[in-house]
């Protein structure tokens, strides 16, 4: 899933960064292909835990 622009951005910004950047790139990838994302697709797709989402 990692392409190398997100490893470029993951040691360059830390792990934040890292994380919004693949969040915009699949979310685009996702729109070009007409397709929507839920929550816990976004949270899989980041390897993170759901409990985030009650900050939401």
């Amino acid at each position: 899933m990692d392409v190398p622009e997100d490893m470029e951005v993951y040691e360059k910004y830390g792990i934040s960064a890292y994380r919004q950047h693949i969040l915009l790139r699949i979310t685009q990838e996702a729109r070009e292909q007409n397709a929507l994302l839920t929550i816990k697709d976004l949270v899989r797709l980041l390897k993170t835990s759901t409990t985030w989402r009650k900050f939401i």
